[in-house]
Protein backbone atom coordinates (compact mmCIF):
# COMPACT_ATOMS: atom_id res chain seq x y z
CA UNK A 1 0.00 0.00 0.00
CA UNK A 2 1.61 3.46 -0.63
CA UNK A 3 1.32 5.57 1.58
CA UNK A 4 2.97 9.02 0.19
CA UNK A 5 1.51 12.23 1.84
CA UNK A 6 0.43 14.08 -1.19
CA UNK A 7 -0.42 17.27 -1.26
CA UNK A 8 -0.39 18.42 2.31
CA UNK A 9 -2.48 21.14 2.18
CA UNK A 10 -5.28 19.21 0.54
CA UNK A 11 -4.27 16.63 3.45
CA UNK A 12 -5.19 19.65 5.85
CA UNK A 13 -8.32 20.78 4.74
CA UNK A 14 -9.93 17.25 4.62
CA UNK A 15 -8.52 15.22 7.49
CA UNK A 16 -8.52 17.84 10.00
CA UNK A 17 -11.83 19.38 10.28
CA UNK A 18 -13.54 15.72 10.66
CA UNK A 19 -16.10 17.27 12.67
CA UNK A 20 -17.28 19.25 9.87
CA UNK A 21 -19.20 17.81 7.39
CA UNK A 22 -17.85 16.80 4.10
CA UNK A 23 -17.57 19.39 1.38
CA UNK A 24 -17.14 17.78 -1.96
CA UNK A 25 -16.22 20.13 -5.09
CA UNK A 26 -17.67 18.41 -8.05
CA UNK A 27 -21.09 17.60 -8.95
CA UNK A 28 -21.24 13.80 -7.74
CA UNK A 29 -21.37 14.69 -4.02
CA UNK A 30 -23.29 11.74 -3.26
CA UNK A 31 -19.99 9.52 -5.01
CA UNK A 32 -17.57 11.96 -3.49
CA UNK A 33 -19.46 11.02 0.14
CA UNK A 34 -19.53 7.47 -0.37
CA UNK A 35 -15.78 7.53 -1.51
CA UNK A 36 -15.14 9.50 1.94
CA UNK A 37 -16.64 7.50 3.82
CA UNK A 38 -15.06 4.45 2.32
CA UNK A 39 -11.56 5.49 2.81
CA UNK A 40 -12.69 7.17 6.42
CA UNK A 41 -11.76 3.70 8.34
CA UNK A 42 -8.67 2.62 5.72
CA UNK A 43 -5.28 2.31 7.89
CA UNK A 44 -4.11 4.16 4.88
CA UNK A 45 -6.45 7.55 6.26
CA UNK A 46 -5.32 7.44 9.48
CA UNK A 47 -1.76 7.17 8.59
CA UNK A 48 -2.07 10.00 6.42
CA UNK A 49 -3.42 12.13 9.26
CA UNK A 50 -1.20 11.38 11.71
CA UNK A 51 1.49 11.87 9.69
CA UNK A 52 0.21 15.53 8.90
CA UNK A 53 -0.59 16.05 12.49
CA UNK A 54 3.23 15.18 13.45
CA UNK A 55 4.09 17.67 10.37
CA UNK A 56 1.85 20.75 12.19
CA UNK A 57 2.85 19.84 15.89
CA UNK A 58 -0.13 18.55 17.55
CA UNK A 59 1.65 15.39 18.41
CA UNK A 60 -1.21 13.83 20.91
CA UNK A 61 -3.52 13.84 18.10
CA UNK A 62 -0.89 12.49 15.40
CA UNK A 63 0.01 9.57 17.97
CA UNK A 64 -3.80 8.62 18.10
CA UNK A 65 -3.77 8.33 14.35
CA UNK A 66 -1.39 5.97 14.64
CA UNK A 67 -3.31 4.00 17.48
CA UNK A 68 -6.14 3.55 15.11
CA UNK A 69 -3.89 2.55 12.02
CA UNK A 70 -2.23 0.09 14.69
CA UNK A 71 -5.35 -1.53 15.99
CA UNK A 72 -6.56 -2.31 12.33
CA UNK A 73 -3.23 -3.00 10.82
CA UNK A 74 -0.96 -4.62 13.71
CA UNK A 75 1.98 -5.76 11.12
CA UNK A 76 2.32 -1.78 9.66
CA UNK A 77 5.90 -0.97 11.17
CA UNK A 78 5.80 2.69 9.83
CA UNK A 79 2.67 3.10 12.23
CA UNK A 80 5.24 2.18 14.93
CA UNK A 81 7.86 4.09 13.84
CA UNK A 82 5.47 7.47 13.00
CA UNK A 83 4.28 7.32 16.36
CA UNK A 84 7.11 6.50 18.56
CA UNK A 85 8.14 9.45 16.71
CA UNK A 86 5.78 11.32 18.15
CA UNK A 87 6.49 10.16 21.80
CA UNK A 88 9.71 11.38 21.58
CA UNK A 89 8.46 15.13 20.86
CA UNK A 90 6.45 14.26 23.93
CA UNK A 91 9.19 13.25 25.99
CA UNK A 92 7.96 9.43 26.63
CA UNK A 93 11.05 7.95 25.54
CA UNK A 94 10.08 4.54 27.02
CA UNK A 95 7.18 3.69 24.95
CA UNK A 96 8.70 5.05 22.03
CA UNK A 97 11.75 2.61 22.59
CA UNK A 98 8.73 -0.31 22.55
CA UNK A 99 7.28 1.12 19.52
CA UNK A 100 10.57 1.11 17.41
CA UNK A 101 11.60 -2.73 19.22
CA UNK A 102 8.28 -3.56 17.48
CA UNK A 103 8.91 -1.90 14.17
CA UNK A 104 11.70 -4.30 14.37
CA UNK A 105 10.67 -7.32 15.26
CA UNK A 106 8.39 -6.63 12.17
CA UNK A 107 11.50 -6.19 9.74
CA UNK A 108 14.62 -6.62 11.26
CA UNK A 109 16.26 -4.58 7.98
CA UNK A 110 13.95 -1.52 8.88
CA UNK A 111 17.09 0.95 8.84
CA UNK A 112 14.62 4.08 9.77
CA UNK A 113 13.75 1.93 12.97
CA UNK A 114 17.28 1.31 14.28
CA UNK A 115 17.98 4.85 13.76
CA UNK A 116 15.19 6.37 16.30
CA UNK A 117 15.55 3.03 18.42
CA UNK A 118 19.32 4.71 18.82
CA UNK A 119 18.13 8.38 19.15
CA UNK A 120 15.93 7.28 22.28
CA UNK A 121 18.64 5.25 23.47
CA UNK A 122 20.55 8.11 23.88
CA UNK A 123 18.29 10.37 25.12
CA UNK A 124 17.72 7.70 27.87
CA UNK A 125 21.69 8.05 28.44
CA UNK A 126 21.89 4.60 27.32
CA UNK A 127 24.98 4.36 25.36
CA UNK A 128 25.43 0.75 25.05
CA UNK A 129 21.93 0.76 23.53
CA UNK A 130 22.34 3.92 20.95
CA UNK A 131 25.65 1.85 20.37
CA UNK A 132 24.18 -1.33 19.59
CA UNK A 133 21.21 -0.03 17.23
CA UNK A 134 23.57 2.46 15.49
CA UNK A 135 26.36 -0.44 14.54
CA UNK A 136 23.21 -2.43 13.41
CA UNK A 137 22.43 0.72 11.49
CA UNK A 138 25.31 0.99 10.03
CA UNK A 139 25.47 -2.97 8.73
CA UNK A 140 22.07 -1.89 7.33
CA UNK A 141 22.61 1.41 5.38
CA UNK A 142 26.43 2.02 5.17
CA UNK A 143 26.07 4.68 2.89
CA UNK A 144 23.33 6.49 4.35
CA UNK A 145 25.31 6.10 7.80
CA UNK A 146 28.62 8.24 6.70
Amino acid sequence: TDLNMGNEEDLLSDTLNENQPFQAESQSSEVDMEEYNRLHGTPEFHFQRGLVLYTINKYEDGIREFDTVISISTKLGSAYINRGKGRIKLNDYQNALRDFEKAIELDKSDSTAYLHLGLTHYQLNNMQGAIEANTELIRLAPKSSA
